[in-house]
This record gives structure tokens, sequence and C-alpha cells, in this order.
């Protein structure tokens, strides 16, 4: 998009989004996904190279290859959102992302030969979709005069959205201990993080669909 200039002018140009309550609705999905998405960024490979006992060229070769997957389904993404909307279909990534960190979750050294590929395929199109509707919410909502202090709260939320989940991550896993056994069966920290983070997109899947939905969706005149 095309930047129009701005007469305002330091504080008051980044005070000028608090004016826009659908922008800063706009912001909260824009801080979950960050959140959400980077929650288990470090902490599942180390999972994988310590507890897993994974190859490092297993992982990077499986990597390369749900990368190269998830490009085949950016396109299908592109045909949800034109059905629905932007925001609909951000949803949908939501829903599905969730799968991630639940299958990532149940990998052992007995099953990551085949459990590893199938969560890094849903990982790479999940974060496809999510790439997709995210990178846009940059400019749906926001206005079109001034829009340098819009993007810079932008570009800030993301990067407290980030912050904030891989904090919530280090903090879970200092709290507790490295592995436990429930009913015979040796569980890592890790992999109660993963189930947590799966719960955690689905509770905000719901929060978003039930309450947020409503207030993001742009007017027909005001859709980019």
């Amino acid at each position: 998009p095309r930047y129009q200039s701005t007469q305002l002018k330091g504080v008051s140009l980044m005070l000028l989004p608090l004016k826009c309550p659908r922008f800063l609705y706009t912001m909260i999905p824009v801080f979950f996904w960050m959140f959400a998405s980077t929650m288990t960024l470090y902490a599942a490979n180390a999972y994988l190279l310590q507890q897993v006992q994974a190859g490092y060229a297993f992982i990077s070769a499986v990597q390369s290859l749900s990368a190269a997957a998830a490009l085949v389904c950016m396109p299908i993404w592109h045909r949800i959102q034109q059905k629905l909307s932007w925001f609909a279909c951000f949803h949908r990534v939501l829903c599905f992302f969730a799968l991630y960190p639940f299958l990532h979750s149940l990998i052992t050294q007995d099953t990551y030969q085949w459990l590893l590929p199938a969560a890094l395929l849903v990982y790479q199109v999940g974060l496809s979709g999510g790439t997709f509707c995210f990178s846009n919410m940059a400019y749906i909502n926001t206005p079109q005069e001034n829009q340098t202090g819009y993007l810079a709260w932008y570009l800030m939320i993301s990067a407290l959205g980030s912050l904030a989940g891989q904090g919530a991550s280090v903090i879970f896993l200092q709290f507790m201990p490295t592995h436990f056994s429930a009913a015979g069966v040796q569980i890592f920290a890790v992999q109660v993080l993963m189930l947590m983070q799966t719960g955690v997109i689905l509770l905000f899947a719901e929060i978003f669909r039930r309450h947020l939905l409503v207030l993001v969706e742009p007017n027909q005149e005001g859709e980019r």
C-alpha cells in the first residue's frame, strides 16, 4: 500500500491510534498470534534434540520438506479468505494451528520418525495461513491518514506478543520439573507446555469468534 504523508509529529502521532477503537481491537489478534506462534519456538526444538534425540539432519530435512509443502497451501488460505473474510479466515487458521502443539506433545523416541513430519507439516501449513492473515492486519483497519503512527503500533504490538510468548515459555519451564511420571509414563515439561499452548489457542479462538470478530470486521466501504 501507498503511505499517506502525515502532518502529525512525535507524541501526537504515536497516541493517535488510541482514538481508533477498531484498530485497537485489531491489535488483539496481532498480539495473540505472535504470542501463540512463538510460545514454544525454541523449547520444541530443544525437546526434539535433547529428550527425543532426533538427529539434526532428520529435523532439517523434515523442516525443509514441510516448508515446501506449505507453499502449495497458501492459495488455499487465499481462497478461504476470499470466500469468508480476513478475520473469519484467521479464526480457521487458529483452530487448525492448535493441532500442531497437540501433535508435537505426543512425539517420543518411538514415534518421532513418523509423527514429527506430520506435526511439522501441520505447523508450516498453519503458519503460512497465519502469516497470510497477520501480515495484512497492519492495513485492514488502519486509516489512510497518518499511517506511520498506526504501523509503528502494529510493529510494537507484534514485538511485545513475541516477547510475551517466549517469556511465558521460559517462566513456565523454570518452575516445572524437567520431567515427571504419571501412571508409569514419563512426561517432560515441554510436552505439558505444548498441551497448554493447544488449550490457549483454542480458548482464544473461541473468544475471538464470540466477542472480537464482530468488532474487527471492517465495513464494506472500509475494506481494502
